[in-house]
């Protein structure tokens, strides 16, 4: 085995490792998302006796966003060893996709702190959680990056 060889065994473990610790946290973040629509759908039932969707519906789709980035994180995970550079692309525009949701939920979540007890109690989760998200996906990002050009040196 040539040293490249074992740089893109090594890339591919870490790959591996950075697409699943994202996708454990893109998950805990839409729970955290979700608990949130749920709080906020029953304290405006129960205060005002209809049912009130916060911020037109942007919670839903933030967190539609974050469970898409999550199952392609597990896609990655199973194509590692097949195919994981020919996704360059679409990871990255999933990695950037995640990262405007996060980014997004962390403002919307500010926003509301003021008048939501359950925003206000989750604010601490959400600015840790939501940075760990950006990292893992920046991180498993320049990992597909890095092992695309190990496979390019490699094909010379």
């Amino acid at each position: 085995m040539s040293e490249i060889e074992s740089k893109i065994a090594v890339m591919r473990n870490v790959s591996l490792i950075l697409y699943a610790l994202d996708s454990f946290f893109i998950v805990f973040l839409s729970i955290l998302i979700f608990g949130g629509i749920s709080f906020t759908l029953s304290e405006s039932y129960s205060q005002l006796h209809h049912i009130v969707i916060p911020y037109d519906g942007l919670n839903f789709i933030t967190a539609s966003f974050l469970i898409f980035a999550a199952i392609f994180d597990v896609a990655m995970i199973i194509s590692t060893e097949i195919m994981i550079t020919r996704l360059f692309n679409f990871s990255l525009g999933v990695m950037g996709l995640t990262i405007l949701s996060a980014v997004l939920y962390v403002v919307l979540n500010n926003l509301r702190a003021g008048n939501s007890p359950y925003a206000l109690t989750i604010k601490p989760f959400i600015d840790v959680v939501s940075v760990l998200v950006i990292g893992l996906s920046v991180g498993a990002f320049y990992s597909v990056y890095t092992l695309k050009k190990l496979e390019k040196r490699l094909a010379e």
